[in-house]
């Protein structure tokens, strides 16, 4: 009889302790300070749009799903005393052209955040040349 109820103890802190892990695992998503999504987690959630891709440059309709999905996670309220504050992602997208540069390339992509930001934020702008 006590076999039989010691394992049942051991049963239950086996499962107490998977859920622990489970909970830290989900935990461990999030930014400790702003419980916004971590590196890692966006750059999974960008791969998962990634893994079919068959083209060898992503066309315009997927970069902006991803845009649209980086948005939505990074969408996020908190509250506290009953005041609301919600934050948000403003996304700059410059496409690569034949021999850009990093530095040309993140200006084009800082220009098109700018627009986006000057467009009302909490959303994303495609750099486009001046005309």
């Amino acid at each position: 009889m006590m076999d039989f109820m010691d394992q049942k103890v051991k049963e239950s802190e086996l499962e107490k302790k998977e859920q622990e892990y489970k909970q830290l695992k989900e935990q461990t998503k999030l930014d400790f300070l702003t419980r916004v999504y971590n590196r890692e987690t966006l750059e999974k959630q960008i791969n998962r749009y990634l893994k079919d891709l068959k083209e060898e440059e992503p066309n315009k309709e997927v970069i902006e799903r991803i845009a649209k999905s980086l948005g939505e996670c990074l969408k996020k309220t908190y509250e506290k005393d009953g005041k609301q504050v919600t934050i948000s992602a403003s996304i700059g997208i410059a496409l690569c052209q034949k021999g850009d540069r990093f530095e040309r390339l993140y200006k084009k992509a800082d220009i098109a955040l700018y627009q986006t930001k000057e467009n009302g934020k909490n959303g994303y702008t495609f750099y486009k040349e001046a005309e």
